[in-house]
């Protein structure tokens, strides 16, 4: 099973683990829905890049957002614009989104594209339609890790595509994740992240704790260390 891991610092490059396949690192200026403790700069991002390939680390970039305001639709075309340059500047492996429209623009253009965990793929019917937009990999809702007859249901609907599990992240059979993500995806934009002491009224709501490794039965393909989502 391939493995990757959500990396914040140019530090923690170093810091992965040996099994580790390739590092994720967010960028905020596109709009990021998974909860980390901090978002790198575009710099950072680029440092962070390099350093993961000097290690021999495949490098995928995240803006998994669950709502973008509709910046990727305006007619002015500033997100669309940024998105091409961070391509073009990163040159990802690939790249872990969640707006069923930004994984239809980004199909066919090179990197892989990975439908997030934060998209909610639980079901086939959800799968076969993210990969009829051009997804070449699925990241199944962490409710499913320890549920391997539904994944094997989705593996079947769409045997072509890789399934990947998210480690350490929240799945939406919590009633406040959704909102929680919402909040963050917002935020994302401007460079911050949600605290729970200051503008965060949904962390101390949450109720299911965050996902554990896949079962061995399920027909997962990869994983997704995403830390521990929502905490520092």
């Amino acid at each position: 099973m391939r493995k990757f891991e959500v990396v914040l610092h140019v530090s923690a490059v170093g810091e992965v683990s040996e099994d580790v396949d390739g590092i994720v690192v967010p960028y905020a200026e596109l709009g990021v829905g998974t909860l980390v403790p901090r978002l790198p700069d575009p710099v950072e991002v680029s440092e962070i890049a390099d350093e993961a390939r000097e290690h021999g680390l495949e490098v995928e970039v995240m803006f998994d957002a669950v709502c973008l305001g509709g910046a990727p639709l305006s007619t002015e075309g500033g997100y669309l614009a940024e998105l091409d340059l961070m391509l073009e500047d990163i040159d990802p492996d690939g790249v872990i989104v969640a707006d069923p429209y930004l994984v239809e623009i980004l199909g066919g253009r090179g990197p892989r594209v990975i439908v997030s965990h934060t998209a909610w793929v639980d079901v086939p019917e959800k799968a076969k339609f993210f990969v009829e937009l051009g997804a070449d990999v699925l990241t199944l809702d962490p409710s499913l890790n320890d549920d391997p007859d539904a994944v094997i249901g989705i593996k079947s609907a769409v045997p072509d595509v890789d399934l990947r599990a998210a480690v350490g992240a929240l799945s939406y059979s919590d009633p406040v994740v959704y909102f929680e993500r919402n909040l963050a995806s917002h935020l994302s934009i401007d460079g911050r992240v949600p605290s729970p002491y200051r503008d965060d009224p949904y962390r101390p709501m949450v109720r299911c704790e965050s996902s554990t490794e896949p079962s061995a039965e399920a027909p997962f393909d990869e994983v997704i260390y995403v830390g521990v989502e929502g905490l520092p």
